[in-house]
């Protein structure tokens, strides 16, 4: 625009001049020339060097616009400034060039982000309609969204899209509002302005990013339907742009968070410069399943996308990770049976950043059947394996308490020697650990061991526990033929335990064995006949009763004693 309104100016001013300096003329002419060339920098030199020779500017009126304007295509907008402003305080200017002047004069504020100057120039053309005044209507608008004023910038954009019968600047206007508006969460209203851009101006460069913006403020809404459309839209009318590219990308993201992966992949099928390939399938498709596991709140779905992922995809790239996060869904929605599947399949695959986890939850589920022969091996391997403290302890305390239930009673005492090791006797597995101990040697018939351990639980043992620390405590001191002293325990056990039925009717066999030994088969066979007869649902304590009771008969048989019955006086 700078060099049509110059070159027209020029003429004009040639008639008038009568004299004129050929040097000083082929100087400007010179320098202009370099400018057209776009050789700025030795323009604006030749500029600034005739404007320091010549006393007046008269023969040349432009040169200090020359020199402004210079100084702006060097982005120097501070110097351009400077001369523009000198220019338009000049006399006698053509109104269309110091519009201009002034609109460049906005610009180079605007560059230097003084906006508020930039919009007081650019308004003085606006007031006086003058040339390019649409474009100083626009500038204002874009002045005052740098400056975070969204309602003052609409009110201006409007005036471009409004006021100005013809312009080109109105589709930018459309656009920069329909930004504006999405920015303070006017949806409807950026939507009336993208709706606008689409339909007066159909042909505009700017349409397909709009399209674009459009879907993913659709998207943003959760309007999916919607959203696609306008990114279709975006591939049919501008197919293989930058532009058709981010809509087939955000339909992808769509597609996949409605699980219709499918019709994704049938739809991009049609189309010539997108193409997807097994592997993208492939991500995508556990990208799926992966989204819902993370998200975590549906687990039915959860479990019906990995299953079509592994389906689908019985050797893919996500395929033990697709198991592992199957499993573990299973698993938390007590699919346990189904969950086995799963996990085992992940064990298979060898040493995973998984198997710490699958070895805990695997064994989890078997120890809750009572299976212990598929539970050992797997605490086992857990027990070596993990590197979480409370994995390790986790596997020991369970070996020590499954290879006691399987009567495995050395390794029970293994592995409760190594979980009190890392626990304190009085807390309830450190308890557990020496409860393991204390049965398991008697089971081996290692007395001694399970005295000392017996007697260690006594200390901090309650109720049904202090009750069989009491009872064995009697029945070591009667092995060791203190049976007064085993007596006053069982004593002690009747009087204050004897909620603990089993352990006071097996103590009675116990106190049965001392009166024995202390010469009073009367009393022994008493208590005896008594447990048998009266508590005959505890088949094992009288089974020990009636062997003890045939006992006593039998050597007192030997000597001629004679046991008065319990049923006589």
């Amino acid at each position: 625009m700078k060099i049509n309104i110059l070159m027209h100016y020029l003429f004009i001013r040639s008639k008038a001049s009568k004299e004129k300096n050929i040097s000083q003329k082929a100087s400007y002419w010179e320098a202009e020339t370099l400018y057209r060339l776009k050789k700025h920098t030795e323009s604006l030199s030749k500029f600034i060097k005739l404007n320091t020779a010549l006393k007046t500017n008269n023969n040349f009126p432009l040169l200090e616009y020359n020199i402004a304007y210079t100084h702006f295509k060097l982005k120097q907008y501070e110097e351009a400034t400077i001369a523009f402003n000198q220019f338009i305080k000049k006399e006698n200017i053509e109104h269309e060039i110091k519009d201009d002047a002034i609109i460049r004069l906005g610009d180079s504020y605007f560059a230097t982000r003084n906006y508020l100057e930039a919009i007081k120039h650019y308004k003085t053309v606006v007031k006086n309609s003058g040339a390019g005044a649409d474009y100083a209507q626009f500038q204002i608008g874009m002045s005052f969204g740098f400056r975070n004023e969204n309602d003052n910038k609409i009110d201006a954009l409007t005036k471009v899209v409004n006021n100005y019968n013809i312009s080109s600047l109105k589709d930018d206007a459309l656009s920069q509002l329909a930004i504006t508006y999405t920015k303070i969460k006017k949806n409807t209203k950026a939507h009336e302005a993208y709706d606008r851009l689409l339909k007066k101006h159909p042909k505009s460069s700017l349409l397909p990013r709009a399209l674009v913006r459009q879907g993913l403020l659709y998207y943003n809404d959760n309007k999916n339907k919607k959203a696609i459309e306008k990114f279709k839209l975006v591939v049919k009318k501008f197919p293989n742009t930058p532009d058709a590219l981010e809509a087939v990308a955000n339909a992808k993201n769509i597609y996949l968070d409605e699980d219709n992966f499918e019709e994704y992949v049938a739809w991009v099928r049609q189309l010539k410069f997108v193409n997807v390939s097994e592997s993208e399938a492939d991500d995508s498709t556990f990208s799926i399943a992966e989204k819902k596991y993370f998200d975590g709140q549906n687990n039915f779905s959860t479990i019906f996308t990995l299953k079509k992922y592994l389906d689908k995809f019985p050797e893919g790239a996500h395929y033990l990770k697709a198991n592992y996060y199957l499993a573990d869904v299973l698993f938390k929605d007590e699919k346990f049976d189904e969950a086995i599947v799963n996990y085992k399949i992940v064990l298979q695959a060898g040493t995973t950043q998984y198997s710490e986890d699958v070895l805990a939850k695997l064994s989890q589920i078997y120890l809750e059947k009572q299976n212990f022969d598929e539970a050992l091996p797997l605490l086992e391997r857990l027990a070596q394996e993990a590197y979480v403290t409370e994995n390790v302890l986790f596997a020991q305390s369970n070996l020590m308490k499954g290879y006691y239930e399987t009567k495995s009673y050395i390794e029970a005492t293994e592995y409760a020697k190594k979980v009190l090791s890392k626990n304190n006797s009085k807390n309830s597995l450190g308890l557990d650990a020496i409860t393991i101990i204390a049965r398991s040697s008697f089971n081996s018939e290692d007395y001694t061991t399970s005295e000392e351990y017996y007697t260690e639980l006594e200390k901090n043992a309650t109720g049904e526990l202090k009750a069989e620390t009491l009872y064995y405590s009697a029945f070591f001191k009667n092995q060791q033929k203190e049976y007064d002293a085993s007596n006053k325990i069982v004593q002690n056990l009747i009087a204050n335990y004897s909620v603990y039925k089993y352990w006071g009717v097996k103590s009675y066999v116990t106190m049965a064995k001392n009166y024995y030994s202390l010469k009073d088969a009367y009393q022994a066979t008493f208590i005896l006949e008594n447990v048998i007869k009266n508590f005959s649902k505890y088949k094992d304590i009288v089974k020990e009763a009636q062997e003890e009771l045939d006992k006593i008969k039998e050597n007192e048989a030997k000597t001629n004693n004679s046991i008065i019955p319990q049923n006589k006086n």
